[in-house]
């Protein structure tokens, strides 16, 4: 990750993280927050780390495996909780069950595979931080449903991870094999206990549940840094390809994720997914890269609907301004179950409630956020230019 965001959140105090967007009017502040800067810059380290490289069968690295481990434990959960018996059009309850078996683990599992955090006590815990994210990233256990606002979580649950110096000499390869096994558990559960997709566009929108497994697959095939080149091995159009689908969906990220649309759906590809396929005629993968970047700053970050279930703590991605590190504006909150959901977890697991404004330390100074990043201007994906 990049040295600034890191030195800072080894600095920063670490708190319960709060519901900081509660309305549509808190979107700008978002918008110029440290939280959104430090997500893309994340996510702009990530595509490089990916670029050019094919996701292995495996891994060698420790500290990935330990996030593997912990993924793995979350799926064991889930297995031993079979879906209650009977037709439902929505989500099956059993999913409440399965989350009420890892919120009463969670905290456990992480702090027991990290061990001690590299900060001061003084600081606070990292983990209530990284717990709450981590959380947030196998779905909603009150709606029974799973979208990019779930991925979004797991990928700040991540960078946290990485910033905390949990993830060491973390390789590209290693992260899609992170990804992928985290991709692989969620579309587990969204079969498992028949999940809706949060905050759908239906057919309308690019994937029923997910977003980010496009724009690490699109890095995945060409040099990001690189100007336009055409692929011809991998042209836009072998995404219809069953045969090209099959082979490839192993090793890409984007790959795996139409041959799971294909696996779910019924019908026309061109019926079912309408966005993805008019991507098919895009001329070349760095087009296709750069629109779905763009496409995700304006559809899940630039979003209130998804971004709404965000949360924010002091210490990895803080409400606070990125350019003068001062608390941002703060609407009227608006109780729902899922902060019920947050206090009862921190109760039960003997963890402090959060007492102090979000973006600011308990001495009531601001604390640092400053993050040089990509453009966060809200911007639809314009593939053709």
């Amino acid at each position: 990750m990049d040295k600034t965001i890191v030195d800072q959140i080894l600095k920063a105090h670490f708190s319960a993280p709060v519901k900081c967007i509660n309305e549509a009017s808190d979107m700008p502040a978002f918008q110029r927050s440290a939280a959104q800067f430090r997500i893309l810059s994340l996510l702009q380290t990530v595509c490089l780390k990916v670029s050019q490289k094919q996701k292995p069968e495996a891994t060698e690295n420790s500290s990935a495996l330990k996030l593997i481990s912990v993924i793995e434990t979350i799926a064991t959960a889930a297995e031993d909780t079979p879906p209650l018996e009977g037709p439902r059009r929505f989500g099956n309850l059993a999913f409440r069950t399965f989350h009420d078996k890892i919120i009463a683990t969670a905290h456990k599992t992480l702090s027991s595979k990290y061990g001690a955090p590299p900060t001061a006590p003084e600081q606070g815990d990292p983990y209530v931080e990284l717990t709450s994210y981590f959380l947030g990233s196998f779905g909603s256990r009150q709606r029974l449903d799973y979208g990019t606002g779930h991925e979004l979580s797991f990928l700040a649950f991540f960078g946290g991870l990485w910033a905390l110096g949990f993830l060491v000499d973390i390789t590209g390869e290693d992260i899609l094999v992170i990804f992928d096994q985290y991709f692989k558990l969620i579309r587990m559960l969204i079969v498992r206990y028949n999940l809706e997709p949060a905050g759908s566009h239906g057919v309308w929108g690019l994937d029923d549940h997910f977003h980010l497994p496009y724009i690490l697959g699109s890095a995945q095939i060409v040099d990001i840094t690189q100007p336009d080149t055409p692929t011809p091995r991998f042209s836009p159009k072998t995404m219809l390809r069953p045969h090209v689908i099959e082979r490839e969906c192993e090793r890409n990220l984007y790959f795996s994720a139409i041959a799971f649309i294909n696996k779910v759906k019924r019908g026309p590809f061109h019926e079912h997914s309408p966005i993805l396929y008019d991507i098919t005629g895009v001329a070349t993968w760095h087009k296709i890269h750069r629109g779905m970047v763009k496409m995700y700053i304006a559809e899940v970050l630039g979003k209130f609907p998804v971004v709404q279930h965000f949360w924010f703590g002091t210490g990895l991605y803080p409400w606070i301004d990125k350019d003068s590190d001062e608390p941002l504006p703060l609407s009227e909150p608006v109780e729902d179950q899922s902060s019920a959901l947050n206090e009862s977890y921190l109760q039960r697991n003997n963890m402090p409630l959060p007492t102090a404004l979000p973006g600011k330390a308990p001495s009531g100074k601001a604390l640092p956020g400053k993050a040089p990043l990509l453009d966060a201007t809200p911007v639809r994906a314009p593939w053709a230019r």
